[in-house]
C-alpha cells in the first residue's frame, strides 16, 4: 500500500508539489473536483442547425446518387 501512495504522491507532484503520505487524499481529491468543475464550466462549440441540416441534405443526395449509379452500373461496381 506504501508504494501506491508513493506512487500516488510522485504521479501528483508536480501539480501538488506539498502532497505527501498523510495529505495526499485531500489533494489529490481537491484536483480532481478543480478537473470536473473545469470540464463543467467550459463551453463546447455546437454545431448550428443550419450545419445539421446541410449535412442532412448531403447524406440524402450521396445515397441517392449511390443508388442511381448502382442501378445503372450494377451492383458489381459496389462489391
Amino acid at each position: 500500500m506504501d508504494d501506491i501512495i508513493k506512487s500516488l504522491c510522485d504521479a501528483f507532484a508536480d501539480e501538488c508539489p506539498v502532497i505527501d503520505n498523510e495529505n495526499f487524499k485531500n489533494k489529490i481529491a481537491k484536483r480532481f473536483k478543480e478537473i470536473i468543475c473545469n470540464a463543467a464550466t467550459t463551453k463546447r462549440k455546437r454545431k448550428k442547425t443550419t450545419e445539421l441540416v446541410l449535412q442532412s441534405q448531403e447524406t440524402t443526395v450521396l445515397a441517392t446518387i449511390s443508388t442511381s449509379i448502382k442501378e445503372q452500373y450494377g451492383g458489381e461496381l459496389f462489391g
